[in-house]
């Protein structure tokens, strides 16, 4: 998908292949999340991020959540990790006061 990527792209070399190289060290979930934040997808980013247990990439999960009203999905998605999905409803009630 990368090399398609770059054969489209008018830009110079220079400014893309450090961000390849980039996407080429993350995870196959935080890639994938990654790629749909840029496209503006973030449904199906918040679903590839959930798929990472990472306490980090949960954090970052949560400021998908938060800026983008994704509080019905995140709660689906989660609903596996119960102490996960206690955490977010302690964040969301800090957020409605």
């Amino acid at each position: 998908m990368a090399m398609k990527i770059t054969e489209k792209s008018k830009k110079n070399p220079q400014e893309y292949i450090p961000y390849l190289n980039n996407l080429k060290k993350m995870d196959p979930e935080y890639l994938k999340y990654k790629i749909d934040c840029q496209f503006k997808k973030y449904d199906s980013a918040l679903k590839n991020i959930s798929q990472s247990l990472s306490e980090e990439h949960f954090k970052e999960a949560l400021l998908l959540i938060e800026n983008h009203k994704l509080y019905s999905l995140a709660l689906r998605l989660y609903k596996p990790y119960p102490e996960r999905k206690m955490q977010q409803k302690r964040n969301f009630m800090l957020m409605k006061f």
